[in-house]
């Protein structure tokens, strides 16, 4: 599918962002636990270090059986991805079929393949002078 746009089509350019990471954590992977003053704090695979004094103080939650996911930075955005124009290489067929993110502002309007947004769940992009994060 292609998105109409005063007489161009835009497809999302598809080989715009390399280096997705992924993380190894999992639910049973042990929690570090400290006790700073009357603070508790966990420690993720990441190093990253959380406050979960409110959570075990109030609700009696267990501090090393918090779990976690892939880390804040596991999935990359897609960073103002280029797109194709008709008649450029590798822009999709008349008869090609696929499911897009269709986002139009500002008399601009774009198509996100969501084969591409269901790995990167978002978008930093320009319309115009108008900042936005089309997101999936």
């Amino acid at each position: 599918m292609k998105v109409k746009n005063g007489g161009r089509f835009f497809i999302l350019f598809l080989a715009v962002y390399q280096g997705c990471t992924t993380s190894s954590t999992s639910p049973e992977s042990p929690q570090e636990v400290e006790r700073v003053a009357d603070k508790i704090f966990i420690t993720d695979l990441a190093g990253q270090s959380w406050d979960v004094t409110h959570a075990v103080k109030t609700y009696n939650f267990i501090a090393r059986d918090f779990q976690y996911g892939l880390g804040k930075h596991a999935i990359p955005p897609l960073i103002f991805p280029d797109f194709l124009l008709p008649g450029s290489p590798n822009y999709p067929r008349d008869d090609d079929d696929f499911l897009v993110l269709g986002v139009s502002l500002n008399g601009e309007a774009r198509a996100y393949p969501l084969f591409e947004m269901s790995f990167h769940e978002v978008s930093n992009e320009t319309f115009g002078e108008t900042h936005v994060a089309p997101a999936y």
